[in-house]
């Protein structure tokens, strides 16, 4: 689930840092509200999602309360010793 934020967040980040070319193409005022736009209104929310969705993740279990922890060695080595 947290999987598909993940792209569209990195690709608003990135867009973001091309507020240069956006402001050659649209002129100052355009170039910044594009900048602003795309980090701060979009990808700033969606990182905040990828943060509550892994933050609602549920992680898998440390250790499982039957498992065999004793060292069983193979069959070859019991005929060594």
């Amino acid at each position: 689930m947290i999987v598909f934020p993940l792209p569209i967040s990195f690709g608003l980040k990135w867009a973001s840092a091309f507020t240069t070319a956006y402001s050659r193409r649209w002129g100052e005022r355009g170039g910044r509200l594009a900048g602003t736009i795309l980090r701060n209104v979009l990808g700033i929310p969606v990182w905040d999602l990828r943060l509550l969705l892994a933050f609602l993740e549920p992680s898998p279990p440390l250790s499982y309360p039957c498992a065999d922890y004793t060292f069983h060695p193979p069959p070859a080595t019991s005929l060594v010793v």
